[in-house]
């Protein structure tokens, strides 16, 4: 999905921070995950799930007792 050559952004880590059965599971880690991030003394400059306003859950919904997992994309600025 980032690598499309249309992508608009792409992170150079990928983090998987959870693996559970079932969607609902893992929309509700993602959203506790993006609400998390919002208070972090981050400049929301640098989260591309503030600047887009995404909530989180709202994926795919096919296979929804499938194994799932929530990953953490990033790419780290350097100073």
């Amino acid at each position: 999905m980032y690598h499309a050559y249309n992508s608009k952004w792409m992170p150079k880590y990928m983090f998987v921070l959870l693996a559970v059965q079932g969607r609902c599971a893992v929309g509700w880690a993602e959203a506790a995950l993006i609400a998390r991030c919002r208070t972090l003394d981050v400049d929301p400059a640098f989260n591309i799930n503030s600047k887009n306003k995404y909530q989180g859950g709202t994926g795919s919904r096919q296979c929804p007792d499938a194994e799932w997992f929530l990953y953490l994309a990033v790419l780290p600025e350097m100073c």
